[in-house]
Order: C-alpha cells, then sequence, then structure tokens
C-alpha cells in the first residue's frame, strides 16, 4: 500500500552525542545538516523529524513523541545500533515503536548519509517528481 506524504522519522545520535568520537562530530553534524535538507526539498514528499538521542533520553519521552505524531517509519541510526553500549536504548526503541504503532516500518542506515536511501527504499514514490 503507498502512503501518501508519509511520516519519516530518524532516532539517533547527534553530533555532540559522548558517544560520537570528537574526530567525527563535525562529519555528523554536516551530514545530518544534508540528510534534513535532502528529506525536505520540495521535490521530495514525505515529512522528516530528527530525534535526537541524548544522554538522558527514556523510552517515556519517545512514546509520547511517537503517540501524539504517529509515523509512519522510524529509522534507527547505526550509531545507536552498532554501539554495545545503546543496545538496551535500541531494544527499547523497537518495543515502543511496536508498542505505538504496530503498522510503523523500522528502518536502518548505515551512516547519516544512507538515511536518504533507507527512506527511499520503503517510499519510492515519495521521491517521484
Amino acid at each position: 500500500m503507498t502512503t501518501p506524504n508519509p511520516t519519516v522519522y530518524l532516532i539517533g545520535l547527534p553530533s555532540e552525542h559522548p558517544a560520537v568520537p570528537e574526530n567525527m562530530r563535525e562529519q555528523v553534524a554536516t551530514s545530518l545538516a544534508q540528510v534534513k535538507k535532502s528529506l525536505t526539498s520540495p521535490n521530495i514528499h514525505l515529512t522528516y523529524r530528527f530525534i535526537p538521542v541524548t544522554p538522558d533520553a527514556n523510552a517515556t519521552d519517545l512514546k509520547r513523541e511517537l503517540a501524539a505524531n504517529r509515523p509512519d517509519a522510524v529509522i534507527i541510526g547505526a550509531g545507536i545500533r552498532m554501539n554495545p553500549q545503546l543496545n538496551l536504548w535500541f531494544e527499547e526503541i523497537v518495543a515502543v515503536i511496536q508498542d505505538v504503532k504496530p503498522s510503523c516500518r523500522i528502518l536502518f542506515n548505515t551512516s547519516p548519509t544512507s538515511t536518504v536511501d533507507a527512506a527511499r527504499r520503503a517510499f519510492p514514490n515519495a521521491f517521484k517528481q
């Protein structure tokens, strides 16, 4: 089924998160800005929102956010999935998504720059001119 103008969230690490190495912070910030620019351009027909994971993030806040806006897809960033110290948080994110909106697609990127590809795989029609 095609979703017109889907809502896509990226849950990921902001560049200033302690888990982001100092030498990669500028690159992460630049990549996240490029993702936002790409996914909010006038010829892309979807709604994009970045949900930064902070050291004090919790499932209650995430549940409230997802329940209020009910996105069609959530991209869980590689910075969360690939960090063993954030494994429990990764599991909580998946559980919250399943609890709040079972039909929500759960997507993955391999870096901030592959976020657009993940959205395109899920909603190819949103990228048609």
